[in-house]
């Protein structure tokens, strides 16, 4: 399945002035090995549900897929095996694949995507 990104605006006086060339923007994680993949829509997305379900582990593994693999994550995580996600950073759209492992130096896969399509790289997975 693709997602097609919307294409930037023309650069003018006023866009220029207002770029956010450092906007970082969510457009999917997947939980590599657990079948999960969440969306977000452009704009403000919610993260809601009843205690226990996931809220904040989620959170979590998107801070992960941006830094550093949290320790302490509950046992009910331990078949995910990496987390991935598709990302939009100014007007560049890029892949990030983070495994799940709390070495230091544990490779972490960053890939620039065309930029104005991207590709789910496990069209078979279901939410």
């Amino acid at each position: 399945m693709t997602r097609t990104i919307p294409e930037p605006p023309e650069p003018d006086a006023t866009a220029a002035a207002t770029s956010h060339s450092h906007r970082l923007e969510l457009i999917e994680v997947d939980l590599v090995g657990g079948g999960r993949e969440v969306s977000f829509n452009s704009g403000l997305n919610l993260i809601i549900g009843d205690i226990t379900t996931g809220k904040t582990t989620l959170v979590r593994l998107i801070r992960a897929m941006l830094g550093t693999m949290p320790d302490g994550l509950p046992p009910e995580v331990g078949y995910v095996q990496a987390v991935r996600g598709h990302v939009m950073l100014g007007n560049h759209a890029w892949q990030v694949y983070r495994p799940r492992t709390t070495t230091s130096d544990a490779l972490v896969e960053v890939s620039e995507v065309h930029p104005t399509r991207i590709a789910r790289a496990s069209p078979s997975a279901s939410p």
